[in-house]
């Protein structure tokens, strides 16, 4: 494969990297790797890890990002974004929100010159798809699966757990002030430097977020049926997760101010 603008070949970290950052049709494989793991505990290492790996596989790279990887960045992020609004099952609206975030960094990566920064808005994106996991392992813990739909009225049995769902999947889709408003603030910020229609990818991207994650919301805790006799997360685990998001919402504040 070539570069767009030059006659090199592509080095081969960047190629690597459209695996971590997964690019269409590579995203396939971590889809198919995130629903072959069966316990939450790993499925939250790896969301915390491959971002991570491809981002420091283009940092060893040292070269430019390819005008067609962008491209195909943003195709991705559009694709599984509206892919994530007909999802019910929470385990792949994860992994297929998880894509189309992941590659946003992409237009991160491809402009800005801090490293840091960029690694720390990754790990912003990708903490509270790992909460949202182990969100969804109590579902299947109570329920015996995380489908919406597949049982109505959360908000009333279980208010302690659908608070903190409505909240962490709100974080997924980078509602202010969490860390991953800091990331597409930081994309829109290099899109107005490429052109127009980045920019207008990156705000159906954002709308497609939006609206998955209002499907979710109301598959789960909206509705009349309560489930019957299910048991509400104990009080310390629910402030446990309480703690952690308010510390993403600081998390997202300091890496916009660090951004400004």
């Amino acid at each position: 494969m070539f570069y767009s603008d030059g006659d090199r070949l592509m080095d081969p970290k960047i190629l690597a990297a459209t695996l971590f950052l997964p690019l269409f049709p590579l995203s396939l494989l971590f889809n198919l790797l995130f629903e072959g793991l069966r316990h939450a505990l790993p499925r939250v290492v790896v969301l915390l890890a491959w971002p991570q790996i491809g981002l420091w596989l283009i940092h060893q790279a040292g070269e430019p990002v390819p005008g067609w990887v962008m491209a195909l960045a943003l195709a991705t992020s559009l694709l599984y974004g509206f892919r994530a609004i007909v999802l019910r099952e929470l385990i792949h609206w994860i992994g297929f929100l998880a894509v189309s975030s992941w590659t946003i960094l992409w237009v991160v990566a491809g402009f800005h010159d801090d490293w840091e920064t960029v690694g720390l808005l990754a790990l912003g994106s990708s903490v509270p798809l790992g909460i949202l996991t182990l969100l969804s392992g109590h579902l299947e813990k109570r329920f015996g699966a995380s489908y919406a739909g597949l049982y109505n009225g959360l908000g009333h049995a279980m208010p302690r757990f659908s608070g903190l769902l409505v909240a962490t999947i709100l974080a997924v889709v980078a509602t202010p002030v969490f860390p991953g408003f800091a990331t597409m603030m930081a994309a829109f910020l290099q899109a107005a430097v490429s052109g127009l229609w980045e920019s207008i990818v990156l705000c159906l991207v954002w709308m497609m977020w939006a609206w998955a994650g209002a499907r979710l919301i109301q598959g789960f805790v909206v509705g009349k049926d309560d489930p019957a006799e299910v048991e509400d997360l104990p009080i310390m685990v629910a402030w446990l997760y309480g703690l952690l998001l308010g510390g993403l919402a600081v998390f997202g504040i300091v890496m916009m101010d660090r951004l400004s």
